[in-house]
């Protein structure tokens, strides 16, 4: 079973993503990937990812410091994320009793449109018809909380756009996430033992205790 997890940087989405796997890593075997990390090789029957040194892209697409501008960046994050559903989540999917993933194409969008509504075709194009994903948990969180917990970062390409771009973001996770039917909206506001909880108890089937 794959179980995303989504929503504005800040939301406190990769928390929650660890916390997810250790707790269903007592009784499952659990992979953990992040949706736009660059690409990976794997040995035949392996699980365990190969770094390829020469394909570093999401570093260089979120470093501040290299002259890339939007589009362009757009481009190789929609790369990285057409790949990783297309050939690394599969994999894993095959050697594991769950894939919990940070991140999912939903992210696509919403980061892109907000840049340009015009490249909401470029996702269309790219990951439109990709998407590898039982669940995928929205957190929806308010852009404050979001920007307070990053306040400290030094901050990524994208991390450091601001709240206006943030709360289009958020805006658009929100269209997204109620049109897509795998998706679950979580309060971010809640604490993460809770939120673990419903997670945990939505991907063991225990609908009843949510």
């Amino acid at each position: 079973m794959i179980l995303k997890f989504d929503g504005v940087d800040g939301c406190g989405k990769s928390t929650l993503t660890r916390a997810v796997a250790e707790s269903l890593s007592a009784r499952y075997q659990v992979a953990v990937v992040s949706e736009f990390t660059s690409p990976v090789l794997y040995a035949t029957g392996s699980a365990m990812p190969v770094p390829v040194a020469t394909l570093q892209i999401r570093e260089a697409a979120l470093d501040p410091a290299f002259d890339c501008d939007d589009v362009e960046r757009q481009l190789l994050l929609h790369f990285l994320s057409r790949r990783k559903n297309r050939v690394e989540i599969p994999h894993l999917d095959a050697l594991h009793d769950y894939v919990v993933v940070d991140r999912s194409t939903l992210s696509n969008y919403a980061y892109a449109a907000a840049i340009d509504p015009k490249l909401a075709a470029l996702s269309d194009l790219a990951v439109g018809d990709v998407e590898k994903a039982n669940q995928i948990f929205w957190i929806n969180t308010p852009v404050d909380v979001c920007m307070n917990r990053m306040k400290d970062r030094a901050g990524d390409a994208v991390e450091r756009k601001g709240r206006a771009y943030f709360e289009r973001v958020r805006e658009l996770f929100e269209r997204y996430a109620l049109a897509h039917e795998a998706t679950c909206t979580l309060d971010g506001r809640w604490e993460i033992p809770m939120l673990v909880e419903r997670v945990v108890a939505i991907a063991e089937g225990r609908t009843g205790d949510v």
